[in-house]
């Protein structure tokens, strides 16, 4: 007999605020059973002094069927000093399909500073797919400081396995930080993907910190690639746009590595910087790399 576990948590704010306010979405669950998934979904319009939305996710699970975890965070917050969005999640699971699929996404504006975070957790055992996917999407304008960050790793095993992560963001604020790290290790019988754009549509400020990090240690049958893209337009003085990218891979037939760091410059100084490292073991080894300051 199948068992299924689903958990649907709905968060809906729509209140004018005032005051240090916080708000979050706590979810956490265990299973075991044929198959099970989670949604959580937290959704809020929120307007204060000092704002802060948080949604945290865990799901442990085992079965012989598929265990899914679908997460979306996403707010409109307009604090008149801090604010922040955060969203956590991690995800325990061995099943067939195995499935992480989270977005944390908003417009988060404050008069002092304003903080966007996402973290994803995956440890994945699959006979078929183990699948992680993310996305960071902000629009961000502070009066002080802007931070805009995303980490994800995954530590996965499966016939195929995939990472795929975006993080996308417009930033406004006299100073700030935005990054992206993903890491993966991964053994496929197959193919092993990890892909990773960090894409910053607009960065208006000065002395801005701007940093992608990809890291892949892969063991996969057939093919094995890395796949990382940082671009960056920047409006201000002296910023810093960087890339750091490691890859450790043993394929029995393609590894690849295609890397892209790409700046467009409109104020005074900046510096432009990208660091790579590979280590491949396989029949066809690629990589191709890109650095580019406009």
């Amino acid at each position: 007999m199948k068992y299924i576990l689903g958990l649907l948590a709905l968060l809906l704010l729509v209140l004018p605020i005032s005051g240090q306010s916080i708000y979050s979405s706590d979810i956490q669950t265990s299973a075991v059973a044929n198959s099970a998934d989670i949604t959580s979904i937290n959704t809020a319009t929120l307007t204060g002094t000092d704002v802060s939305l948080t949604q945290s996710v865990g799901q442990t699970a085992i079965g012989d069927g598929d265990m899914n975890l679908y997460a979306s965070n996403s707010a409109n917050i307009l604090a008149s000093n801090d604010a922040s969005l955060n969203q956590g999640v991690v995800q325990n699971a061995a099943g067939n399909d195995v499935t992480e699929n989270s977005a944390n996404w908003g417009t988060v504006n404050a008069g002092g500073d304003a903080t966007t975070s996402q973290s994803l957790t995956q440890s994945g055992v699959g006979t078929g797919t183990v699948d992680q996917t993310a996305g960071n999407i902000v629009q961000s304008s502070a009066g002080s400081n802007a931070y805009i960050g995303q980490l994800v790793q995954s530590g996965a095993q499966g016939n195929l396995v995939d990472q795929n992560v975006l993080n996308l963001a417009w930033g406004i604020a006299p100073t700030g930080e935005i990054g992206q790290t993903t890491i993966i290790g991964a053994v496929s019988a197959t193919d092993a993907f990890q892909s990773s754009d960090n894409i910053i549509a607009s960065c208006q400020m000065d002395n801005a910190m701007v940093g992608q990090g990809a890291f892949v240690a892969g063991n996969a049958g057939n093919t094995l690639i890395q796949d990382a893209s940082n671009t960056a337009f920047l409006f201000g003085d002296n910023p810093t746009l960087g890339q750091f990218i490691a890859g450790s891979a043993i394929s029995g037939n393609v590894a690849d590595q295609y890397l892209s760091n790409n700046a467009v410059f409109a104020g005074d100084g900046g510096a432009l910087a990208q660091h790579i490292e590979e280590v491949a073991f396989a029949p066809q080894v690629t990589q191709i790399v890109n650095n580019n300051w406009i």
